[in-house]
Parts: structure tokens; sequence; C-alpha cells
């Protein structure tokens, strides 16, 4: 666990007792689309930015990626698919990534996620 920085801590049953992480994260790397949205459901279609093809976010995984220069995050359900009314998706511009993620696809969850 890296020593610095604010973590961000989920809640999904209105008990901070209960601690909630997405199963992993993962950084997709710049999206060149038209929309926001068309960016979070191309991240979610690829959420590595480092392997080719196709790997689809899973459900309870998260994705950091970056869209006309400003970063966003996303908190994919319990679906697979994006989902714009179910799925988190909050703009993270002023955060910054730990030293080396920005280029990596696969990121250490508790970096990031309160433990």
């Amino acid at each position: 666990m890296q020593a610095w920085g604010d973590r961000l801590q989920l809640n999904f049953d209105n008990s901070l007792d209960t601690v909630e992480q997405p199963k992993q994260l993962f950084n997709a790397g710049k999206q060149r689309t038209k929309t926001l949205l068309e960016a979070a459901a191309t991240a979610y279609a690829d959420k590595h930015q480092k392997r080719s093809g196709k790997q689809t976010l899973k459900a309870d995984e998260a994705v950091f990626f970056q869209w006309q220069k400003q970063t966003y995050l996303s908190v994919n359900n319990r679906s697979a698919a994006f989902q714009p009314s179910q799925d988190l998706l909050v703009n993270m511009t002023t955060m910054q990534l730990g030293t080396g993620d920005r280029t990596v696809g696969i990121l250490t969850v508790s970096n990031y996620f309160a433990v």
C-alpha cells in the first residue's frame, strides 16, 4: 500500500462499517470518442490499455480512463455492460494517478480505495 494520498470509499449499503471495493482496478488509457458516454462504454469494452484486443470490464470492477484531457473513474455495478443510469462515473481530473500508474493497465485497488 502506498502511504500518500486520499482514498475513495464506496458505500452500497448505507453502512460505513462495510468495506466496499472493486474486485479489480484498470487503466483504459485515452479514449478517442465523441461523447463521454461513448468513452465510458469503450473503456468498459477494453479495460486494459497495454493488452491488445478487447478485455471487457466485469461486474464489480473499476476503470480509470482519459477523455478530452480529463480523467474519469467508473465503477461497474453487478452487471457487465456499462449502464449510465446505474454505474458510477465521476470526473477525477484533479486527482493524480500514482507513480507509473498512468502507463500501466492494472492498478492496485488499495492505492485508490479505502480498506
